[in-house]
């Protein structure tokens, strides 16, 4: 039970098609931004004045393979009292 189990799950991973059909989205499009790589939409919230600033950096900075910034901005989203306040962020 437990091997059809795991062959079901890699065989979903390795599969590029599987990525077009996770439904993740936020008010802000970062997931989907950080999911295509888009460092221009990222750097586009990231400069904004709400309370996605800080996961817009986050995410830009991923997308640029810069982890350490990126662990940055992303500690400070979760400390920014702002975010957890949003409601509907859970990606955030």
């Amino acid at each position: 039970m437990r091997l059809p189990m795991l062959a079901i799950l890699a065989g979903l991973a390795a599969s590029p098609a599987s990525a077009g059909d996770v439904p993740a989205s936020d008010s802000h499009g970062i997931a989907t931004a950080v999911m295509q790589a888009d460092a221009r939409a990222l750097a586009v919230v990231g400069k904004s004045d709400t309370a996605a600033r800080h996961a817009g950096r986050a995410g830009y900075y991923r997308t640029l393979g810069d982890l350490a910034q990126s662990t940055r901005w992303a500690r400070a989203c979760i400390a920014n009292p702002q975010v957890v306040a949003e409601p509907g962020q859970q990606l955030m």
